[in-house]
């Protein structure tokens, strides 16, 4: 089973996923050469001004829950075509 939960929070978009899985070792995970997807949440969320967190564990599942700020007055506008 999964939730997820998108809630407007001041000014910016706060994320929350968890699953009732059997969990994982994030440490671990983020050894792994081919895999890159938990380092780039995290380095993503960072740039954009955010944060991320990531739990988990067999008892109780994997929780990823992050914050993004409003980009509005930080990307430029299209060019007109």
């Amino acid at each position: 089973r999964i939730e997820v939960l998108l809630d407007r929070q001041g000014a910016g978009v706060l994320v929350l996923i968890h699953d009732d899985g059997v969990g994982f070792d994030i440490s671990e995970a983020e050894k792994l050469q081919d895999h890159v997807g938990l380092t780039s949440m995290r380095e993503r969320t960072g740039l954009a001004g955010g944060w991320c967190r990531i739990n988990s564990s067999p008892e109780t599942g994997t929780t990823v829950e992050f914050y993004v700020p409003d980009q509005e007055d930080v990307l430029p506008a299209l060019p007109a075509d």
